[in-house]
Parts: structure tokens; C-alpha cells; sequence
């Protein structure tokens, strides 16, 4: 996972010269990207699923740039989430980048790194804890309308330790 963040990074800069002449990037210039949405995380190794809510906030980095940064934010709910013996619930808090790769007239691919705090209180344990959460982000913004698109995401990445695949789809707002 260390070397696909390595690699991620090394690659930013000629990406944006490979990708940058594909077609214009549908996104307004400097302005700050809204994306509340649903996510399903997975916990490949030990089987366990959970449902959540996700806030995402990107800022374009400079108006010329296919750079975006910014925070996500989830509220997932892990096992019996009706139970008050056998749940778990969770908060994320990821700093972001995302950049866009290229693009056609009606959507736009893009890859994403997060890495940051996952708290949660786990009731069967009987306390809270906290780990640490990197996740890769391939997706696709689908343009619904030149303010608003479909983001939908096949997150994946490490959570504590063991693999977590987390697909996410949200409504993509610009400010």
C-alpha cells in the first residue's frame, strides 16, 4: 500500500500533461465541490459490512488545475446497527486529493488518495478506539447539469491493518 502511494505521487505531475489535451474538464474554475452520499464498507478479511453516510468538501487547487483537495467525512454504522450489544459506529476524517484524469462531454474519470482518523465506538469491545484509514479512490463524475454531477466511487484501501473496500456514490454540488 506504501509503494501505491509512492507511485500515486510520482505520477501527478506527467498525468497532468499525458491526460490534460483529452477535452475541457467540466468543473467551474476555483470553485469548491459539496458531495453528500451513501457508502457500503466492506472489511474483505473478516467478512464484516456496514452502511454509512459520506460529506465530501474539494476546493480546486488553482483555477487552471485538475487538482482538487479537501476532507471526507463518514458516519458508517457497522454489524446489528439496531443492537446495543453488537454494533460499532464509526467516523471518518480524511484529508483528500483528488485529480481529474480526463474527460468526455458527459463525464469525467478521476483518482483520489484519503488518509486520516477512523474513530469508533465499538460496543461489543466497550469503548471507543481509533485507527488509521488510507484509501485509493478510482471513480467517474457523471455531469447531471453543469452545477451538479453523480460521483460514484470503488474506494479501497487499509483500515487498521486489513483490507477495506468501501464503494461510494454521491450527488456532487458546486458552491
Amino acid at each position: 500500500m506504501k509503494f501505491s502511494l509512492i507511485l500515486l505521487i510520482a505520477l501527478l505531475g506527467p498525468i497532468d500533461q499525458c491526460f490534460g489535451a483529452l477535452a475541457p474538464v467540466p468543473s467551474h474554475p476555483g470553485k469548491t465541490l459539496f458531495t453528500p452520499g451513501i457508502a457500503i464498507p466492506i472489511m474483505a478479511d473478516s467478512g464484516e459490512t456496514g452502511a454509512g453516510l459520506s460529506f465530501g468538501f474539494l476546493s480546486q487547487v488553482d483555477p487552471s488545475s485538475k487538482l482538487y483537495a479537501g476532507a471526507d467525512l463518514g458516519l458508517h454504522f457497522w454489524g446489528k446497527a439496531l443492537s446495543l450489544t453488537e454494533s460499532t459506529t464509526a467516523l471518518q476524517l480524511l484529508p483528500t486529493a483528488i485529480y481529474l484524469l480526463g474527460s468526455k462531454p458527459n463525464w469525467v474519470s478521476f483518482i483520489g488518495l484519503s488518509a486520516g482518523a477512523y474513530w469508533y465506538v465499538a460496543q461489543a469491545a466497550g469503548g471507543p478506539g481509533i485507527d488509521f484509514l488510507l484509501l485509493l479512490r478510482p471513480g467517474v463524475m457523471l455531469n447531471l447539469s453543469p452545477s451538479l454531477s453523480l460521483s460514484i466511487e470503488a474506494k479501497y484501501g487499509e483500515l487498521g491493518g486489513l483490507f477495506l473496500f468501501m464503494p461510494s456514490v454521491g450527488v456532487n454540488l458546486s458552491l
